[in-house]
């Protein structure tokens, strides 16, 4: 049996589509072996899995912890220290290496005060004060990265993975649905992928040059989307039906009442049911808070088991309206509620863990 070796940086989207999937403790999904096993490929996959923060950490890090972080036992997981100041992606043998644009338009980053170097504190507001404050006090925020600068990183990560290796590159979140031409975008596109025929732009797996490497069954891709179609519309369709004329059909006749015309003039309110994925759903109120428009966020916490309570708490740049369940009720009913309680005139259902570009909503 042929064994290949998958380098992979990247967070839960890569994670979940290539290594397991757990939702609410349920293992929906074992990994990319369990695909090769239905397919009869004699194969097995190792994956070598590394979390990382963002492009331009990865560039700038040397490979060792900085001294800074001596004395402080700081609990990063899953972003341990290791992960966030491993080069190991440019030194380690594979058969192929996979990476993830997600963090460089979603992950906000602190630099050093004296060092320089960038660091990711998650969960920082649960972290003991001394240590918070030590944050404060050596670190400052250093923003988002902009499209033509992520690009441009990765388009640098690859040209020195290939200073070594000649493996195929797929990147995730890299989609050929991309606007072109677009000045932002067209020449780093061609920097990445002219040079490169193995980097294969799209989540869809399949290498340029080695097809066997597909992380979904197409009939699964095809499941998952029919079931996850029905669950967003039966909130909808629910939300029509609640008592007082609330939920969105009403906001909807009240809307053409007031002579709206278009969306740009709405007040767009965002539901989001979240169960036991804190960390997608950090990523989520993220991308809604780089919105050209933040719209309300409506988060209803369905009776979560992890850290759900405090990324709602900390969550900064969106207004939150947060509904904390003590037991679950499950995704129509917690999708009624916060619909109950949005006060928007556009109501609108996201899943915990879906990212929303810039201008999402005012595309709608």
């Amino acid at each position: 049996m042929k064994r290949l070796t998958l380098f992979v940086k990247g967070n839960v989207d890569v994670r979940d589509s290539l290594h397991f999937c757990r939702i609410g403790g349920e293992l929906v999904w074992n990994g990319i072996n369990e695909v090769l096993r239905e397919r009869r490929v004699k194969s097995l996959v190792r994956i070598k899995h590394e979390t990382w923060t963002r492009s331009d950490a990865l560039l700038e890090c040397a490979g060792t912890v900085p001294e800074a972080f001596t004395g402080h036992d700081l609990p990063l997981d899953p972003y341990s220290l290791a992960s966030q100041f491993s080069s190991a992606i440019f030194t380690v043998p594979a058969d192929a290496v996979i990476l993830s644009i997600q963090p460089d338009v979603t992950m906000s980053l602190m630099r050093h005060r004296r060092d320089g170097f960038l660091f990711y504190p998650i969960g920082a507001e649960a972290w003991p004060a001394g240590d918070r404050t030590w944050l404060q006090s050596n670190y400052e925020a250093s923003g988002l990265l902009s499209v033509d600068a992520a690009m441009n990183n990765l388009a640098a990560i690859v040209a020195k993975i290939r200073e070594h290796s000649e493996v195929p590159i797929l990147i995730y979140n890299l989609s050929r649905l991309s606007p072109r031409p677009n000045p932002l975008l067209c020449g780093s596109w061609r920097n990445i992928c002219d040079p490169h025929p193995q980097v294969q732009p799209g989540p869809r797996g399949a290498f340029r040059k080695q097809r066997n490497f597909d992380h979904r069954c197409r009939h699964d891709r095809g499941a998952a989307w029919r079931r996850r179609s029905e669950a967003r519309r039966r909130p909808f369709e629910a939300a029509r039906l609640l008592p007082g004329g609330q939920g969105s059909g009403a906001r909807a006749r009240r809307s053409r009442r007031s002579g709206y015309s278009d969306t740009m003039s709405m007040r767009a309110s965002v539901i989001i049911r979240s169960k036991d994925e804190a960390d997608r759903l950090r990523l989520t109120l993220t991308s809604l808070a780089c919105q050209s428009e933040p719209p309300e966020v409506v988060v209803v916490n369905d009776g979560s088991s992890d850290h759900t309570k405090d990324v709602i708490a900390a969550a900064e740049g969106v207004n939150i309206v947060a509904i904390h369940n003590a037991t679950p009720v499950r995704r129509s009913a917690a999708s009624n509620a916060g619909a109950a309680a949005a006060s928007g005139d556009v109501v609108l259902f996201l899943d915990g863990d879906t990212l929303a570009h810039q201008i999402w909503f005012p595309n709608i």
